[in-house]
């Protein structure tokens, strides 16, 4: 594989990672509208992998 279709894919990756990870936060926000959650970013997400 070429580094430019790895890093492609990792962003992918880490971009979904996000998406399914926000999931759980918006759904916690929803439900406790007094206390509610930042959404992660990609690069936390990136940070915390």
């Amino acid at each position: 594989m070429k580094s430019e279709n790895i890093k492609m894919a990792l962003d992918e990756i880490v971009w979904l990672l996000t998406l399914l990870a926000n999931q759980s936060i918006l759904i916690h926000n929803r439900k406790k509208k007094h206390a509610p959650e930042d959404l992660l970013t990609e690069e936390k997400v990136e940070l915390l992998a």
